[in-house]
């Protein structure tokens, strides 16, 4: 089976699932720009993530020369090695160099998950899967069932992404507190992230500059963190001024930020003071907006009176005269009548059957009269 796209059609996630639900046996070629990744599969397990013929720069080679397993005089006898007999070139690690079996299978499977974790972020790539001939898979490590590896990709992923927005922001420059590290096997990752610590690389620099996985970068540097091992300070430019301006930061972050408080007030009050002497409000203050307040409250008056008045209409057959008609029937309190009163909704009736709305004014606790020139003057309800 030829099966090929970009990364952007068909997810790296997608593709892996696919590979070991039908269980297909082959490589599967990803590349993003200049770097190329090689996954092998035997029935749908993976078994292998380094192409047969290693280079002295290959992925492989560079990690294992990070995490001080091998050495690098041993990387020529060992990548060119001739055999005999057909052998995966990682079962020849062990024989000719000072690396274990044991540390061997702990070391492939820190280089397995690093480069899953790469993959899962790859933004855009391409892929290819030649199904048939794999080679000679190792006597030493392997096979892996892929859906475990991915599942602990994305949740290192996950967790990378909390590291870097909350303990590791990527500005970040890690410095040696002088305290020296443990030399046990353990803390191999965390003695290649310490190499790399020298005061002027920044977190993201680190993770660019190492073969590691940015996942055990941050937690390597928390946990020297912790152990008072390494500082996390802000990031400045490096330089003889930038040191100086180091030691004054705090002076600095003072001055800068009440200065920025300046200007940006400085900037609103201008703007704000500019824009309403050349745009004009759609209506001026004062009265008038008191005026469109006192209409909206004289509508709904008038609406609710109207319905109160075909209410006692229905009872007494015919409509009231005024307000104290409405109060004897209780169908309004004396102190609900005096805000309809003052709201402006008055009626006079020419006789039983009918009523019309006249000309109100609505008044405001001064007593000073408000025309609602938007209440019709004759408007009939029958």
């Amino acid at each position: 089976m030829a099966l090929q796209g970009t990364l952007q059609d068909f997810g790296a996630l997608e593709i892996f699932q696919l590979i070991a639900l039908q269980q297909k046996t082959g490589t599967l070629e990803i590349h993003n720009r200049d770097q190329v990744r090689q996954f092998v599969f035997d029935n749908g397990l993976l078994i292998a993530v380094h192409p047969i013929q290693l280079e002295q720069d290959s992925l492989l080679v560079r990690f294992l020369l990070e995490l001080e397993y091998i050495e690098k005089d041993e990387i020529p006898g060992w990548i060119n090695a001739n055999t005999h007999q057909p052998v995966n070139i990682i079962d020849l690690v062990t024989k000719m160099t000072k690396i274990s079996d044991e540390e061997m299978v702990v070391a492939y499977d820190i280089y397995i998950q690093t480069i899953l974790d790469e993959i899962l972020h790859w933004p855009k790539g391409r892929f290819h899967f030649n199904s048939g001939q794999i080679g000679i898979p190792s006597k030493q490590v392997g096979p892996w069932k892929i859906e475990g590896l991915l599942m602990e990709s994305m949740r290192r992923l996950d967790e990378l992404a909390d590291l870097k927005a909350a303990e590791m922001p990527q500005g970040m420059v890690p410095r040696s507190s002088g305290a020296e590290i443990t030399a046990s096997d353990s803390n191999r990752v965390y003695r290649a992230v310490h190499a790399l610590v020298d005061g002027s690389r920044s977190v993201h620099d680190i993770i660019t500059q190492s073969t590691l996985a940015g996942f055990d970068i941050c937690q390597a540097l928390r946990v020297m963190r912790d152990q008072n091992i390494v500082e996390m300070t802000e990031w400045i430019p490096a330089g003889v001024w930038a040191d100086r301006l180091w030691k004054k930061r705090s002076l600095m972050k003072v001055v800068s930020y009440s200065l920025l408080t300046v200007i940006t007030l400085g900037i609103v009050t201008f703007g704000t003071n500019f824009y309403f002497r050349h745009f004009r409000a759609p209506w001026e203050t004062g009265l008038q907006f008191s005026f469109l307040t006192e209409e909206c409250e004289a509508s709904r008056a008038s609406y609710n009176i109207a319905t109160v008045l075909e209410t006692y209409r229905v009872m007494n057959h015919h409509y009231p005269a005024d307000y104290d008609a409405l109060i004897e029937n209780g169908l309004l309190s004396e102190k609900q009548a005096e805000i309809y009163r003052s709201k402006g909704a008055v009626w006079e009736t020419d006789d039983a059957d009918s009523y019309q709305w006249w000309q109100a004014e609505a008044m405001s606790e001064s007593d000073t009269p408000i025309a609602l020139e938007t209440i019709p003057s004759e408007s009939t309800i029958n």
